[in-house]
């Protein structure tokens, strides 16, 4: 028997294309042009360090107040990840944790967007959330 704790961004849900885009928007929003910075390098950023890193970089970078770009992401990152999809496969691993016996928790962040994505992709059934 097997327990597996899951992460929902990047683990579970292919989630970093929508959280850069996101982050994109939001430095757009805040003045910065898009031939200032460059996507990959924010994608990088967020999976090498974190989302906090990056904010607190770019933040100083383009001399943006941290809070006034911190708003302007979540609004935008709200919508942005609802478009996620599960990576090809989670289905079948989370099911053959609970083939054997085992039981499969999510440990997440995310609070109402997680579930209603699991919810959505008839996933929740799989998963405990932590």
């Amino acid at each position: 028997m097997v327990n597996a704790i899951w992460d929902f961004d990047g683990t579970l849900f292919n989630t970093y294309p929508y959280m850069v885009t996101s982050f994109c928007k939001a430095l757009d929003e805040n003045g910065v042009s898009d031939v200032n910075f460059d996507s990959e390098s924010i994608y990088e950023d967020m999976r090498i360090h974190s989302l906090g890193a990056s904010e607190t970089k770019y933040c100083a970078s383009f001399n943006i107040n941290r809070d006034q770009f911190s708003r302007s992401y979540k609004q935008f990152e709200r919508d942005e990840v609802m478009l996620a999809k599960p990576f090809a496969g989670v289905r079948a691993v989370l099911s053959d944790v609970i083939g054997t016996g085992g039981s499969n928790g999510l440990l997440t962040h995310r609070d109402d967007q997680a579930i209603t994505l699991l919810n959505d992709f008839d996933l929740k059934n799989c998963l405990l959330v932590l």
